[in-house]
């Protein structure tokens, strides 16, 4: 009687395993202004360089994402597409930056009240109204996703 003996197969953890770097397909549809990770504790907004606008928003408390921050391995410290093209023909490009999460979520508070305050002078019929305006209330209603 003759008895043969199979090797059990040898399986790796995952974590043995050769890992092979992230493959995007040629020719598959992506986003241009796509970024793979997130800043921790920040919150991400592409602005395009016109007329003062990174200024502007350097002045808000934004700056500029560096590649590093988001795993790319270009060399900057800037991470920016190019999205087009300004008036006078020369490239236009967007700039990530970022602003730490709780001074965007004040922001976006300081937004909402105003937007409030737009709404609640629609409702009373009284949006820019002037001196000795003599307005006519006919009883406008506005429905909101807040109302």
């Amino acid at each position: 009687m003759i008895t043969t003996q199979t090797a059990a197969p040898q399986v790796r953890a995952e974590s043995d395993r050769p890992q092979r770097a992230k493959r995007v397909p040629f020719g598959v549809p992506q986003t241009k202004l796509g970024v793979q990770l997130e800043v921790p504790g920040h919150h991400l907004y592409w602005c395009n360089d016109v007329e003062g606008a990174l200024e502007q928003a350097q002045a808000g408390g934004y700056s500029f994402v560096t590649p590093k921050e988001v795993g790319e391995t270009r060399d900057g410290s800037q991470v920016k597409r190019l999205v087009g093209t300004k008036k006078d023909g020369s490239p236009l490009y967007a700039y990530l930056l970022k602003i730490p999460q709780e001074w965007h979520e004040e922001d976006n508070a300081q937004k909402a009240e105003i937007d409030d305050a737009f709404e609640r002078a629609i409702k009373r019929g009284k949006l820019e109204e002037g001196r000795n305006d003599n307005r006519y209330d006919g009883g406008i209603k506005l429905t909101t996703n807040k109302s």
